[in-house]
């Protein structure tokens, strides 16, 4: 077998042939933009003022191309319908203009609603705060994003969206409510964002699929690539809780590739793969299958989700490739309830444990019973959740002597296709020393409309009583619509990774991570499950060191909905994993919160309701470049209020402190 380096490890070279730029010298700086690119080394053509029958012509012979059309302010139609019907041969078309005008046709196609003009200096790139600034003070067109499409900058000085993508099924639209002529640094924007978008050219395609828990199941991997391949190394995450991953098994018409396997923390599995002999040939392909189990305790629908990847053209070249995520739907026999603890809490204290339900029957009545052990727990009170009909009858019987509690709702409202919360246990550990302890169904009883006796499948948990190695604690940075969430520790610990997912409300969107001030090197990345439900992995990739530090994991940056009337957020935390420097699991204390919504003083930095020399540090970390910050983080350091952040806003600081 071919010898496949790790993904990490392989340099990249991008696919940016075919590259054309559209407009007119009279109107724009075309021999800017052209140089701009030769300096990057990509070939290009220019179609200077071309006829719109000529474009049009041109157009319809395009595949496997990138298309940068500087406008004025609109596109015909007729030169809207051609990109529409050349979008998916493997073509990419990203339009500027600070004047565009709104149209029904180009506003569906690319995915955008123009809000207003404006003046701004700058953009901020929404991946990672990198600013590019004007050549003067420039007129733009401020724009809202709708559909599938998604933003993938803003303007800096109102914190517009200034750039949106749209993705097809074999190609990308994107639309700039600003000039490409009028970047300053237009080279080295050129080449990231040419560099971000060439990977829609390959295809690595994780396919959905069905299965019962238990099952063993094989999800198909196809692929689209451009070229001829010798080898594909990819990683692919899913929940370890519910989720084993095998082996890969070669489609019948293709058995010329060799596959190795790796398990990695936090549910990452990584694939290499190799041609004993000729190629992959380019098009679409059924590469294989991978195997994987269906735990028992699987339920609802489980993500697929591909990291990170490398693709080597038999030329030896080594490209990446843009994945499409699939997902696991788990199906029932029978309804599945189940008990899940909090991932920790410390002696001679109170946590909560949640009661779950996953079903596709209605359900009018259910009955419970829960075995404990008293002498280690004391259960204080139980409360439905409001995935209960109010109207439901609810009360409960706590028989501790005999080590169970049993409980009783029902309802003529009856509840149907769900899968949630459907009761709080609030419980006390009574003992102020370390002990595990089971809790577990003694008896179930489920009534339906369609069934008198519906026989559940049960699923009892463990509860870790114990002093925690960690503490995790959430500190928040509010700014008008900006909310940021910084994940302090308070223990000096070394630590290798880190996973946790989050739930919130739906009256805010998350809307991108950055690496805390103890995780500056860490790779990983984040997806969001649902509209309320987020992931994150973070690993570091490099040989663990002694040192300990005490500051902030990560900051997920959150845009909170225009309306909103909340005083507080609620945010619960699941499947929390951190390791140590042996890459052994830590014993976590990080619980679901509460945060309120009000303004954050400006120069408080880091969120701690104190201005001080941290928040100093923060800011030269910032300003050298050796830390990132999120939106409502950039909001308060800009002290002086003239949209940047130097020594100018340090020296305000300084001045608060004295």
């Amino acid at each position: 077998m071919k010898k496949l380096f790790l993904i990490l490890n392989i340099p990249l070279f991008l696919f940016c042939q075919n590259i054309i730029v559209v407009g007119n010298s009279n109107n724009h700086d075309l021999d800017y933009i052209s140089s701009s690119l030769n300096i990057n080394d990509m070939n290009h053509r220019t179609w200077d003022s071309y006829s719109n029958q000529v474009l049009v012509d041109s157009i319809i012979q395009l595949n496997n191309s990138i298309v940068l059309f500087q406008i004025e302010s609109y596109l015909d139609s007729i030169i809207v319908g051609t990109l529409e019907n050349k979008v998916n041969d493997n073509n990419i078309f990203l339009v500027f203009s600070n004047t565009i005008e709104n149209d029904e046709r180009i506003n569906d196609f690319f995915g955008f609603i123009k809000l207003r003009n404006s003046l701004s200096e700058s953009i901020i790139d929404l991946e990672d705060a990198r600013v590019w600034n004007f050549n003067d003070n420039e007129m733009i067109s401020e724009l809202s994003w709708i559909g599938t499409s998604e933003p993938i900058s803003v303007f800096s000085e109102t914190n517009a969206f200034s750039m949106i993508h749209k993705k097809y099924p074999m190609g990308l639209v994107s639309l700039a409510g600003f000039n490409l002529d009028s970047i300053q640094d237009l080279p080295n924007y050129l080449q990231d964002l040419i560099s971000s978008v060439s990977s829609i050219y390959n295809h690595i395609i994780i396919e959905d699929v069905i299965g019962y828990p238990g099952d063993t199941i094989y999800i198909p991997i196809n692929t689209n690539f451009i070229d001829d391949i010798i080898g594909l190394s990819f990683s692919v995450q899913s929940d370890p809780e519910y989720l084993d991953f095998i082996s890969v098994e070669n489609e019948e018409s293709n058995d010329n590739f060799e596959w190795e396997i790796s398990q990695l923390p936090f549910g990452i599995v990584e694939i290499n793969g190799a041609t004993n002999s000729g190629v992959l040939e380019n098009g679409f392909n059924n590469i294989g299958f991978l195997k994987a189990v269906l735990y028992p305790s699987s339920s609802n629908k489980i993500s697929l989700r591909g990291l990170e990847n490398i693709i080597t053209y038999d030329s030896g070249e080594s490209v990446q490739g843009l994945f499409i995520n699939g997902e696991i739907e788990v199906l029932y026999n029978n309804p599945i309830i189940h008990l899940k603890a909090p991932n920790l809490i410390e002696p001679d204290s109170l946590g909560i444990m949640e009661i779950h339900l996953n079903t596709d029957h209605n359900i009018s009545a259910i009955q419970l019973c829960i075995n404990y052990d008293s002498s280690i727990l004391d259960i204080e009170n139980i409360i439905p959740t409001l995935n209960l009909p109010e109207s439901w009858f609810f009360t409960y019987i706590n028989n501790s002597l005999n080590n169970y509690v049993e409980m009783f709702s029902f309802g003529f409202d009856p509840i149907g296709g769900m899968s949630g919360k459907i009761f709080d246990v609030h419980f006390q550990s009574l003992n102020d020393y370390e002990q595990q302890t089971a809790v577990y169904f003694c008896d179930i009883l489920l009534a339906g409309m369609d069934n008198e006796n519906i026989i559940p499948l049960s699923i009892p948990t463990n509860i870790s009583i114990n002093f925690p190695d960690i503490n995790i604690i959430p500190k928040k940075i509010v700014h008008n619509q900006n909310l940021d969430i910084l994940y302090y520790t308070n223990n000096f610990q070394n630590i290798t990774g880190f996973q946790f997912d989050i739930s919130f409300q739906n009256n805010i969107d998350i809307i991108e991570t950055f690496n805390g001030n103890i995780t500056k090197n860490y790779l990983g990345n984040w997806i969001t499950l649902n509209d309320s439900y987020a992931r994150f992995v973070y690993f570091d990739n490099n040989q663990p060191v002694e040192f300990n530090a005490m500051g902030y994991l990560l900051n997920t940056s959150f845009v909170i909905n225009e309306n909103t009337e909340e005083n507080e957020f609620y945010f619960e935390i699941e499947n929390i994993i951190v390791t140590d420097q042996h890459y052994e699991p830590l014993k976590v204390k990080f619980n679901d919160f509460t945060l309120e919504n009000n303004p954050t003083t400006i120069s408080d930095i880091n969120g701690d309701n104190f201005i001080d020399i941290i928040d100093i540090l923060i800011i030269i970390d910032y300003i050298t470049e050796n830390l990132q910050l999120g939106y409502a983080q950039l909001k308060v350091s800009d002290v002086n209020n003239d949209n940047n952040i130097n020594i100018e806003d340090i020296l305000l600081i300084v001045s608060d402190i004295l």
